[in-house]
């Protein structure tokens, strides 16, 4: 496990040393460093999550539902206010009023993937799943959020080939 964490690291810095030898190419440096700058968290991240000590299971819990129950909250309140309160003719892209449309999506492909891995490892009751998803799909739909309808099929599609992996493998040995 620890020369996995360790390969990791290195695809995620040599990812970064990719972007700064780039920079040998570009001709608008103030551009470069800025996105440098805005790819610095997206790398950082993976850093501290591999160099830090596990969680506990409760801590994972408490995130996990906080997560899931955010997600939910904010979109339900947003199918509601767009329904209930918003201009029909306004766009699908001012549906997420305080958050990047393509964020948001982001966050509910990642919820709905949290759901998956809930439900098959039996951390999470399948009808609370399935009302959870309902309207994270709800969403995406009327938003019409095509990063986030593309990411939740790729997670059905690998949860799909995962299930059919196990299965065989079961039937093989």
């Amino acid at each position: 496990v620890v020369r996995a964490h360790k390969y990791t690291f290195l695809l995620i810095a040599s990812l970064f040393l990719l972007h700064i030898l780039g920079l040998l190419w570009t001709q608008d440096f103030k551009y470069a460093m800025r996105d440098l700058n805005a790819k610095l968290p997206l790398i950082l991240f993976p850093v501290v999550i591999y160099t830090m000590t596990p969680i506990k299971k409760q801590w994972w819990h408490f995130v996990r539902w906080s997560f899931l129950s955010a997600t939910f909250i904010a979109a339900g309140w947003l199918l509601l206010e767009y329904f209930l309160f918003q201009d029909p003719s306004a766009s699908s892209r001012e549906m997420s009023g305080f958050i990047s449309h393509v964020r948001f999506g982001l966050m509910l492909a990642f919820a709905f993937a949290m759901t998956v891995h809930g439900l098959r490892s039996k951390d999470l009751s399948p009808y609370l799943a399935i009302l959870l998803n309902l309207v994270y799909l709800v969403y995406l739909v009327v938003a019409q959020n095509l990063t986030g309808l593309l990411l939740v099929c790729l997670i059905l599609v690998f949860t799909l080939f995962s299930l059919k992996s196990a299965s065989n493998k079961w039937y093989t040995h």
